[in-house]
This record gives structure tokens, sequence and C-alpha cells, in this order.
């Protein structure tokens, strides 16, 4: 069932992107529209249609810059924290990194706030805090680094960002949103089922409490929070996922409904775009 999960993901991402340029050209194509098209004033229906699709557009753009900046800022926040406080890894960590063939991918820094997180795109790395390795035992620490390591091989930070970016640009449909916050969940639990294959689940459930009652930075806190907690704790008592049906039938309802009124002002705004393009002003 994972597995065709995954796959069924991976087609939609193509069907998601075709999407999003398909609606950007429809907003470039009202906007034309309505500077060319003399008589629009005096024609209510088509006035509408070509002002929803035209302002839906603008509002995806501020929706997804609204998942970008804070994401570039965190990015930038990393950035500056390993250059000014970088140290050599402690041999504690090496033997660890080392076993687990990620040593060339795994930086830290000397702070005593408690965090461990993977970071970074096309080629993600995994940062700990000095205060990560004094906190965790030898245990917690290799579950730790065999959860970022999950994280690191599948480039979850570019999955999520990519996810994030699409729910910001379509947050008038909220069933994206929803979709998004599931898919994060589902990277944490399988990255916590790879942990705890490894480091066992006593080892798996110390770090997760340290960690929950440890502060972290503000850029990690946004790059890798923490409200997904008791989802994971839930897994490790083997306790099956929380469904919320509900929710999903309404959240779907409601982006069925805004997609039916955006589809409808989708096709007029089409045909005044073929009409204009036959010599009507």
């Amino acid at each position: 069932m994972t597995a065709l999960r995954s796959r069924v993901g991976w087609l939609l991402w193509p069907l998601g992107i075709a999407a999003v340029v398909g609606h950007l050209g429809l907003g470039v194509l009202a906007v034309v529209e309505v500077a060319r098209l003399d008589w629009l004033m005096s024609e209510p229906y088509e006035l509408t249609a070509v002002t929803v699709v035209a302002g839906s557009a603008v509002a995806a753009i501020v929706g997804a810059l609204r998942v970008a900046w804070p994401a570039a800022r965190g990015t930038r926040a990393l950035r500056r924290l390993l250059r000014s406080a970088g140290q050599p890894v402690p041999a504690s960590v090496a033997a660890v990194t080392g076993e687990l063939g990620i040593a060339e991918r795994v930086d830290v820094v000397a702070t005593g706030e408690a965090f461990a997180v993977t970071h970074g795109l096309l080629r993600p790395r995994i940062l700990l805090s000095t205060g990560l390795v004094e906190a965790l035992d030898a245990a917690e620490l290799t579950a730790v680094l065999v959860h970022e390591r999950h994280h690191l091989a599948r480039r979850d930070p570019l999955r999520l960002l990519a996810a994030g970016l699409l729910a910001g640009y379509g947050w008038y449909l909220p069933l994206l949103r929803w979709w998004v916050q599931r898919l994060a969940l589902r990277r944490e639990l399988a990255a916590d089922r790879a942990a705890t294959a490894r480091a066992g689940v006593a080892a798996v459930a110390g770090a997760l409490l340290k960690l929950a009652d440890l502060p972290a930075p503000a850029a990690v806190a946004a790059v890798n929070p923490m409200g997904n907690l008791p989802d994971r704790i839930a897994q490790l008592e083997g306790q099956p996922p929380v469904r919320r049906p509900l929710r999903g039938w309404l959240l779907a309802g409601a982006t069925l409904a805004n997609l039916a009124g955006l589809s409808a002002a989708a096709i007029c705004c089409t045909g005044l775009g073929v009409a204009m393009a036959g010599g009507m002003t």
C-alpha cells in the first residue's frame, strides 16, 4: 500500500506542475482581456469570471511566496549559524556517522540548544548541535542520526518544500494543506520506523522526549516543527494512526466547490481569449 501511494504521489507531481503553469497562463490571459476588451465592463458574468481568474492567480503567487520566504530565511539562518559556530565533528558522532555511511554529510555547531535537522535541497546535509550530543546517550544519538539519514536519503527537505509551495499556491483549495500535513507526518513516521529498526523503541522514544523538552533555534523549529509528536509517540506504542475521515470529506467538499467555481471562470476566460484571438475587441 505504501509503495502504491508513493507511485501515485510521484505521478501527481507533473499534473500539479501543469495545473500551476496553466493557471498562471490563464491569469495573464485574464489581464490581457481586461486591457483589450472594451465591452467587458458592461458584462457582469464575463467580468466576474475574468476577475476571479486574475485574482486567483495573484492570490496564488502571494500564497506561494508566503511559503518560500520563511523557508529562505530559515536556510540563511542555518548557514549563518554554521559559519559562526561550526566546529569539528566530535569523536562520538564521527564513530556513528562512519558506521552509517554519512560521515561526509554531517556538520556540528557549538550551541547549548539541542537539535538535529536535515537541510538543503539538491545536496541535503545533517546539522547537529553540541547540545544535542551532550543531551543524548549513545543509543539515542544513533537513533537520531538514523532518523535524519532517512530524510537525507529521500531528499525530504526538497519534497516537503515543493509540496508546501504547491499548497501555498493553491491555498484556496483546503485539501492541499491537509495533504501536505499528512505528507510531513508520513515522512516523520517513516524515519522513526527506520530509527526504531536500527536503535530500538526505547532509544527513539528517549530522543523524542528529550528533544521535545529542550529549546531549539527559531530557524530549526521552522524547518522541523515538533507538532506531530503525539502521532510519533503513538506509533512507538504500537497504536494505529488517528484517522479523521469526516474532516477529510469536508475539506474535499470545500476543495471541489472552489475548483468548480474556478473551472467555470476559467472556461469563460478561455472562450473570451479564443474570441479575442479571432478579432473580437
